[in-house]
């Protein structure tokens, strides 16, 4: 595993809910390669792959379009690699 530390807290507003993610990201080697090569469409691709469940088009798209929001938002606040 990998960490990802970000300059600012990313918010995201979820119907009548704040997150705030202020914590260092962790991340897979595979999807860490694709954070230091700022691929975040590659990152979505992946991260839409792994979670579970079993899908279908519509359900897929919706999903996407929700972690594409947070993975952006993740991008646009600079991650830097931590290193112990």
């Amino acid at each position: 595993m990998t960490a990802f530390e970000t300059d600012k807290a990313i918010v995201m507003f979820d119907g009548p809910f704040t997150r705030v993610f202020a914590d260092p990201w962790a991340a897979c080697e595979r999807c860490a390669v694709h954070i230091r090569n700022r691929s975040p469409h590659l990152l979505i691709d992946r991260a839409v792959l792994v979670l579970p469940g079993n899908l279908n088009r519509p359900e897929r798209r919706a999903r996407r379009t929700a972690i594409k929001a947070l993975h952006m938002k993740f991008f646009a606040a600079q991650p830097q690699e931590v290193h112990p």
